[in-house]
């Protein structure tokens, strides 16, 4: 006979909300596993699953329970299920009185074994009610475990109930018989339609009754489930008593771990209920913790009576948040949800969304780690001002904004604050997305910042001075009219490696201050693709409007990068180049060369972007890896004769370029009625410099010039200087050996 194997994996009495795992491997009929004792370990809850290792002809297994390890039930704890095939049962309850458990495989035959997985868990992790789990079996610290302080967090979300009259019908709910008194609130368009109505009777899975009556509409978020607002009291101010005090002076003691707040998987609901971790005095630090943002969450129901849910006061030392979802079900408004003024805090995997107001707040020391605010009316992040740090971090489609920063400092006593990769996306904001106020030494290194229509993704103010370091600062989706980055008058922003991007009539950059271009940076402008064709190594894709038509942002010659593409044979770039780049623009369709030839015809995929520097607006950048590159032209012709147009000297540039002085000399003083102009032109683009009577000397700084400074040439065009280039010089002294030198500074990476 072969004989049983038994693998026991893992038993933990825990505070997690799964606190048992046992796995068996069954061979023959008749066998059992062995009786486990759950006496006061608080599991009472039980889910069974298993796997046939080959096939099996017959397989019947169960549950049994037992209240002394001897005398055991047939399947009362888990009735007999067919196990021929991969399966489960529904989750069961230990009856009262009952303290052990076992597996029994009541029929077999067939090849090979059976895999069977029992879970347990419960609510309190085996102590007494109301009271913290020991740091020996759940630290390290007191777990303060909401469910052991009677939390049910049970609490369900759809969006698809709706009210008429007494009667609630939602589609993809499942109410029961055990639903009737549990607490029902329903938001609408940001608001309160009713909040804690019980229910009162059950119709069918679908349909319930309340004891109120409503006009017929849909709920946007519909609940229903306990109120914990009295346990996560208890709890929390249970643990408030644990944290150790804080001295600055004297025996310092010997340090202990940091009590914890737990909530174990499951939704908790709150009418009234503030997390106030707010002592009175210095305390040391607290962990709020859940089993994962996409298992433990805070549901604050609409009509929510605190202004704040989570409060960290300035005298915790520091606070951690893990694991959790704070979700506002987009019901009635108030203030902030996550005021965190700990001396310091860091959250990681958490989500704060749908509240009616702003999001997180914080004035001291913040870390986010993989985390996500979103779908706020409010402001998602406000740093006023605070220092820290933020990591793949998501901040979206928060109404207000999605980042604040406000009062940010760094040298000589601050840290200032980084922000590494993550995603900053579009906003309701109709200024900007992220906005940096009266903040210095801010970096963003390696972020991608998307803006809102007829706004940008990032502002900069008059007071602040921003870093980016690689990444996006553009547009997202098919927006229409969104711009990149802006810098008001006064501020100053250093950028490399980044994507500047815009769409329609909006800028890449709006540059009213000072930009300084450490390399790499781009202006592109967007278009999302519709379609497109190709034949032989000639592709034509016809683009979205998204705000403006396709010739009015790009130009034959320009360079082009087309990205996500369907085929992807349609991607790549092309540089700047009447051949190399753009060959042909209509308002709709633009055209140029692809490496792969005959590639079929493309769908309604990826964008195409314009890198020209059309919508780019205001003081041209200074690059600060390059200086201006000196050049020196001459006209050694003697006697220079009145009106007529001498050609100096051409060349041209691998990139768009400016030229931001130029300076002339002669070898003697000059009279002119007419005084010769220089002239600078790659036939679309121009600068002149006046020489003006009377001197030998010119400078575009003090003579009369255009253009000098803000003029853009783009590249691979034939750069010519010119004297008298109109013919209308008119000189008794003209100016001889005159030497011409201008200095060149490359804009940007076109």
């Amino acid at each position: 006979m072969k004989r049983l194997l038994l693998l026991l994996l893992l038993f933990a009495s825990s505070a997690r909300a799964q606190d048992f795992i046992q796995n068996y491997s069954f061979v023959t009929t008749g066998t059992k596993g062995p009786g486990t004792s759950f006496a006061n370990t608080g599991v009472s809850s039980f889910f069974m699953s298993w796997s046939p290792q080959t096939s099996m002809n017959t397989c019947s297994i169960q549950a049994d329970s037992s209240s002394d390890g001897s005398s055991w039930g047939s399947g009362d704890l888990i009735a007999s299920q067919s196990c021929t095939t991969v399966g489960s049962a529904t989750t069961a309850t230990l009856g009262t009185g009952k303290n052990f458990v076992r597996v029994n495989v009541t029929v077999m035959s067939g090849n090979g074994g059976l895999n069977v997985t029992l879970k347990g868990w419960g609510g309190g992790g085996g102590v007494t009610p109301n009271s913290p789990l020991p740091a020996s079996s759940s630290g390290p610290g007191p777990v303060f475990n909401v469910k052991n302080y009677g939390a049910k967090g049970d609490t369900q979300e759809s969006a698809n109930g709706s009210i008429s009259n007494f009667t609630i019908t939602c589609t993809d709910c499942v109410f029961t018989a055990a639903d009737v008194n549990k607490s029902t609130s329903c938001s609408v368009g940001s608001g309160t339609y009713w909040s804690n109505l019980p229910i009162i009777s059950v119709t069918n899975s679908t349909t319930a009754v309340i004891g109120s009556s409503f006009g017929a509409a849909p709920c946007f978020v519909f609940t229903w489930g306990t109120l914990d607002d009295a346990a996560v009291l208890a709890a929390t101010t249970a643990m408030l008593a644990q944290m150790k005090t804080l001295s600055g002076t004297g025996n310092l003691g010997i340090p202990t771990a940091a009590a914890t707040l737990y909530f174990p998987s499951g939704n908790y609901s709150l009418l009234t209920a503030q997390i106030s971790i707010n002592p009175a005095a210095a305390r040391s630090g607290v962990t709020i913790l859940g089993d994962g943002s996409d298992q433990s969450r805070v549901i604050s129901l609409t009509g929510y009576a605190p202004s704040t849910v989570l409060l960290l006061n300035g005298n915790v030392g520091f606070a951690r948040v893990k694991g959790l979802t704070f979700d506002g079900m987009l019901g009635s408004s108030f203030g902030t949800t996550i005021t965190a003024n700990a001396s310091a805090q860091a959250f990681d995997d958490v989500t704060v969304q749908r509240f009616g107001g702003n999001a997180v707040s914080s004035q001291s020391t913040i870390f986010f780690y993989n985390s996500t605010i979103f779908g706020n009316t409010g402001v998602g992040f406000q740093c006023q001002p605070c220092n820290g740090e933020s990591r793949a971090t998501k901040y979206g489609n928060n109404g207000g904004g999605n980042i604040i920063f406000n009062g940010v400092s760094g040298a000589p006593a601050g840290a200032g604050f980084k922000l590494y990769g993550g995603l900053v996306d579009e906003c309701g904001s109709a200024t900007a997305c992220t906005t940096i106020t009266n903040s210095q030494d801010v970096w963003f290194i390696g972020g991608s910042f998307f803006g809102t229509p007829n706004g940008s993704a990032i502002q900069v103010d008059a007071n602040s001075y921003l870093h980016i370091n690689g990444g996006i600062v553009g547009v997202f989706s098919a927006d229409s009219n969104t711009g990149g980055l802006k810098i008001l008058a006064g501020g100053v922003v250093e950028e490399t490696d980044v994507r500047n991007i815009a769409s329609g009539t909006s800028k890449c950059i709006n540059n009213a201050g000072s930009l300084f271009d450490n390399g790499a940076n781009s202006c592109e402008s967007q278009f999302t693709i519709i379609s497109g064709t190709s034949t032989g190594t000639t592709a034509v894709l016809t683009l979205t409007n998204q705000g403006a038509a396709v010739n009015t942002n790009c130009s034959v010659g320009d360079a082009l990068f087309v990205e996500g593409a369907n085929p992807a044979g349609y991607d790549g770039y092309s540089p700047a180049g009447a051949t190399s780049g753009i060959t042909a623009v209509t308002a709709t369709t633009l055209t140029y060369t692809t490496t792969g030839s005959n590639l079929g015809a493309a769908g309604a995929a990826g964008a195409a972007f314009c890198r020209n520097l059309q919508t780019y607006t205001g003081s041209l950048p200074r690059a600060l890896l390059n200086n201006p590159i000196p050049n020196t032209c001459y006209v050694t012709i003697t006697p220079i004769v009145n009106a007529t147009n001498y050609l100096m000297c051409n060349w041209r540039v691998q990139n768009a370029a400016n030229i931001t002085r130029i300076m002339a000399s002669s070898q003697n003083v000059t009279t002119c009625a007419t005084a010769p102009i220089i002239t600078i032109s790659d036939g679309t683009a121009t600068q002149t410099l006046t020489l003006t009577t009377g001197k030998q000397q010119w400078d575009s700084a003090v003579d009369t010039s255009t253009g000098v400074g803000t003029t853009i040439f783009k590249p691979n065009g034939t750069i010519t200087v010119r004297y008298d280039v109109a013919a209308a010089s008119a000189c008794a002294t003209p100016p001889t050996q005159l030497s011409v030198s201008f200095n060149i500074s490359p804009i940007l990476s076109n």
